[in-house]
């Protein structure tokens, strides 16, 4: 679908159709790419919108396999965690400067990260989001961890480097590391 770009001051872009061959496509105000939504300011706000919701509907489903008291260990809650992280965390390299930049992304980000991590600490829904959130770095720091790994890793890879699977991991452990401390 082909997408507008546009300012704020002009408001939404009108509604259009582009005739290609005989079929007519609509013209709208976001565009979805390899999962990725990217709205017509090529920001990610809509983006986030969509994402939000998918989160906590995939820590919604786990949450009925991890019950406050008793349950899993805590490396199948790990497990979890991750698969709502890596949900969560799909093209970070390229939206993280957005979350950074925007609170109202960052805060939905934050809130559907809070559900996974209620269940890994096996706590209730009155707990502080600082006590819940002690076990797991906050999302915005994961993805620009993501980011980061990214980044070197490309890094490397253009000065011709051998990139072994050691080579990578210790860039993650690296940048784990550095998260940590933060």
């Amino acid at each position: 679908m082909p997408m507008f770009v546009h300012d704020d001051f002009r408001g939404p872009p009108p509604l259009a159709r582009l005739l290609i061959g005989k079929v007519p496509v609509e013209v709208g105000p976001h565009i979805k790419y390899l999962g990725l939504t990217l709205d017509g300011q090529w920001g990610f706000r809509r983006h986030f919108d969509l994402l939000a919701p998918r989160v906590k509907a995939v820590a919604n489903r786990l949450n009925r396999l991890l019950p406050n008291l008793g349950g899993p260990s805590a490396k199948v809650r790990r497990l979890y965690a991750n698969t709502v992280h890596s949900v969560a965390l799909y093209g970070s390299p390229i939206w993280v400067q957005h979350l950074a930049e925007d609170d109202k992304s960052l805060r939905q980000m934050r809130q559907a990260q809070r559900r996974i991590a209620l269940r890994l600490a096996q706590a209730y829904r009155t707990v502080s989001h600082a006590a819940v959130a002690a076990g797991t770095p906050p999302i915005d720091l994961l993805a620009f961890g993501h980011a980061e790994v990214y980044r070197r890793v490309r890094q490397l890879r253009s000065q011709g480097a051998p990139l072994t699977n050691r080579a990578v991991e210790r860039v993650r452990q690296e940048v784990r590391r550095r998260i940590v401390e933060r």
